[in-house]
Formats: structure tokens, C-alpha cells, sequence
């Protein structure tokens, strides 16, 4: 079709995550496997720039874009073995109140409605990216992420090696 000509030209890796309207991924492993794999590929790739859109623009963009600033971060800060413990405030449901001084989401969740006003106020998108970064927080969990991930390169470079 003519949208992805146009993407091909531009030279633009185009990737599909369906969600669909108001709703949440079904999967929160796949979903930061597939956060997490954007990333990881931009680097490698030397994009600077990464596209998030969606019918509305608001609700699943939104929660993307905040799982973006938080995987991004996990990654920078991997080393950093007291940045990957939870804060107490941000172990319990605090929806509808934004604590952006003391909940690292809540604060990505307020980086992105400056950007785009309006965006993320959907209480189940907002309870999943909480659950996101919990779990992205821990570290058994991410391990077993990681491992996923490496099987997943593992194959596709044996994949194309043949």
C-alpha cells in the first residue's frame, strides 16, 4: 500500500504493536520485550528519532511513549544497582493522583502530558505502566526478559547467516 511505500522511502523501520482503542497489551512480558527491543535496535542502528502514533494519539501513544522513558532508563542505568529498587510510594496504587515527586512513573506520566496534554488518562493504561515498571524493577523478572531476548537475536542471526 501506499503508507508503507512512502516509510520505505523515508527509510523508516516501520513496527506493529496492535492494542487495541482504550485498552491495554495483552502480555506484559511482550510488551517490554518489544519496548525493550526498540531501543536496544535504535542504538545499534544510530537512530535518534523514534515515531509513536496510534488512531487517537493520546491513550496507547501515551502509555508507549512512558514505557519508552522508563525501559530507556532501566538501560542507562543498569549499573546502578540502588536505582533499581522500587520506592515505597511507587509499590501501591495512588490513581488518580499524579506524585510526580515521588513515583518515577507518575513523573514520566507528567513529562508526556507537557508534550502532549491530554495524553494517558485512561486508570487501566495508567495501572499497566505502574505494573510495567514494577516489574521491570525486578530483577528475577528482567533476567528472564533478557534471556528471551538473546535467543530471539541468537536465532535471528542464525537465521541469517544460512
Amino acid at each position: 500500500d501506499t503508507y508503507s511505500m512512502h516509510i520505505k522511502r523515508a527509510n523508516i523501520q516501520h513496527i506493529i504493536y496492535p492494542i487495541r482503542d482504550r485498552f491495554i497489551p495483552k502480555s506484559i512480558s511482550d510488551y517490554i520485550q518489544f519496548i525493550y527491543s526498540i531501543i536496544i535496535n535504535a542504538n545499534h542502528l544510530n537512530h535518534n528519532h523514534i515515531l509513536v502514533h496510534c488512531m487517537g494519539g493520546m491513550g496507547r501513544t501515551g502509555m508507549t511513549i512512558v514505557c519508552l522513558e522508563l525501559v530507556y532508563e532501566y538501560i542507562m542505568k543498569n549499573n546502578d544497582e540502588q536505582e533499581k529498587t522500587q520506592k515505597f510510594i511507587e509499590r501501591f496504587c495512588h490513581y488518580p493522583f499524579l506524585l510526580t515527586n515521588y513515583c518515577r512513573v507518575c513523573h514520566a506520566i507528567s513529562n508526556v502530558r507537557k508534550a502532549r496534554r491530554g495524553t494517558i488518562h485512561n486508570p487501566l493504561q495508567i495501572i499497566f505502566v505502574h505494573e510495567f515498571y514494577a516489574r521491570l524493577k525486578s530483577s528475577s523478572y528482567m533476567r528472564q526478559i533478557k534471556k528471551i531476548l538473546e535467543r530471539n537475536e541468537n536465532l535471528l542471526s542464525n537465521n541469517q547467516d544460512e
